[in-house]
């Protein structure tokens, strides 16, 4: 337990530490884990590609390449790929509460289905025995972690350098994605350069590369779980426990108040109540 403790509190200030060196200038891409940022750092980072003509394919093993991952390493580049042409792209599952941030774009997604993902993350890299109601019970991952980490991160109002996005608008209308991606950073917006980009970004491209750029060499993680379009779907969890979750997650939700700090848009996308 204590060794527990140790390793977690010892990721936090690594993280801190790592976060403590963003520039004015850096984009934070800020999540609970299992919200979609993958797919929106391969969204955007294609998209930069075509715009600034970078001759580089994106794929699962140099990703970190175009968007810097805190959680996997000490030395942040000094520069973005794009050099001075656009600032550097980072994301990060952790948002300090005291920790200002000169700009941050926070992904949300449907707090069931975050969860239900994370349970098959876990599951699959067997790093996690319990069941789906012990993990969304849990309070250093479940629903209650979830809160957490969203109230810290809304918790600043300054209209400077904040927005929210949600998976599932990401997902539903990608070009709409890239523009409010350009209209936030100033860039303009290409017809061309969006086409190529959610091309290469699609879920069976994404997963070909999966496939053949992560864990290469290695015994890949194996797991119990079908996917549907979603990734969500899994053998070993029933619709009543599905139903008795979703009712026990929303509950939660509603009773921190946390809806209340998201626009009518926002709620549409992730709370079915």
């Amino acid at each position: 337990m204590y060794l527990t403790k140790f390793k977690k509190y010892y990721s936090f200030i690594y993280d801190i530490s790592t976060l403590l060196k963003l520039n004015s200038d850096d984009i934070l891409l800020a999540e609970f884990p299992k919200s979609g940022v993958t797919y929106y750092s391969f969204l955007i980072s294609n998209y930069l590609n075509c715009y600034f003509k970078i001759n580089r394919n994106i794929n699962f093993f140099n990703i970190n390449d175009f968007v810097h991952d805190i959680h996997r390493t000490s030395n942040l580049s000094k520069k973005s790929i794009y050099g001075d042409n656009f600032p550097r792209l980072v994301k990060s599952h952790t948002f300090p509460r005291l920790l200002r941030i000169s700009k941050s774009i926070i992904i949300i997604r449907n707090p069931f289905d975050t969860l239900l993902s994370y349970f098959k993350h876990l599951k699959s890299r067997s790093s996690y025995k319990g069941s789906f109601k012990s993990l969304v019970m849990n309070k250093d991952v479940g629903i209650f972690s979830w809160i957490k980490f969203y109230r810290n991160t809304l918790r600043d109002k300054n209209p400077l350098g904040r927005a929210i996005i949600t998976y599932e608008s990401n997902v539903a209308n990608p070009e709409k994605t890239i523009r409010f991606f350009c209209n936030l950073t100033g860039i303009d917006f290409s017809e061309d350069a969006a086409k190529i980009a959610i091309n290469n970004s699609k879920r069976t491209t994404m997963l070909d590369s999966e496939l053949k750029t992560s864990l290469v060499g290695f015994s890949k993680p194996k797991t119990n779980f079908v996917s549907d379009k979603n990734g969500l779907n899994l053998r070993h969890i029933n619709q009543n426990l599905a139903e008795e979750m979703k009712s026990y997650i929303y509950k939660q939700v509603k009773e921190s108040g946390l809806e209340e700090l998201f626009n009518e848009n926002i709620k549409q996308d992730i709370f079915p109540f």
